[in-house]
């Protein structure tokens, strides 16, 4: 499950860049247009526009990525730039809530999927290495070892053309595994 999370983190890193791009685009626009209004439409002491400032509108443009904007300012005044915000509006809501969203959920599910499809090697890969890394434990948990018929150990190989010398140093490894089993060396003394 985290090796998964993680993945999606990874996946949606490009998802993250084109969103804010377009969030800081369309909060531009709307600085630019609120500047439009003010100058414009008459507006009154009580008819504030939430997107006044830069700040602010980058802040009106996540709350509209999120769904919770409000398109109440537009008519402000004379309502001169109503229907260009409007129909900056329409196409803000159209790809934020529907296309980017949509896109995202589309990555985090094919990630998922990619996942799924490999998810016991993961797990068994994910345990030899924890058997690996606490390799040490091994007197621990077998008090009479000699008494064992097998100790089955994985090394991973990496892929490379010179696969003669990792197969005899994966010979050496199972032949020291042998004579610690055997009881010939000490479990200290062994170079795995």
């Amino acid at each position: 499950m985290i090796d998964i999370i993680y993945r999606i983190f990874d996946d949606i890193g490009y998802f993250i860049v084109v969103l804010l791009v377009m969030v800081f685009s369309f909060a531009y626009s709307f600085y630019i247009i609120s500047k439009s209004q003010e100058e414009f439409d008459g507006l009154t002491e009580k008819e504030e526009i939430p997107y006044n400032t830069l700040y602010d509108s980058i802040y009106y443009m996540w709350e509209l990525t999120m769904g919770n904007a409000n398109s109440a300012p537009y008519a402000f005044g004379d309502a001169s730039q109503q229907t260009i915000l409007m129909i900056l509006y329409l196409l803000a809501v159209f790809i934020f809530s529907l296309h980017l969203m949509n896109m995202l959920i589309a990555i985090m599910g094919n990630t998922y999927a990619l996942r799924n499809e490999v998810v016991n090697e993961v797990k068994y890969a994910d345990h030899l290495s924890f058997v690996i890394d606490n390799w040490f434990l091994l007197p621990l948990a077998f008090k009479d070892i000699s008494k064992l018929k097998y100790i089955v150990a994985g090394v991973p190989v990496v892929h490379s053309e010179d696969g003669e010398e990792q197969f005899s140093q994966i010979k050496d490894d199972i032949s020291q595994l042998k004579d610690i089993v055997l009881g010939n060396q000490d479990i200290s003394q062994r170079s795995l």
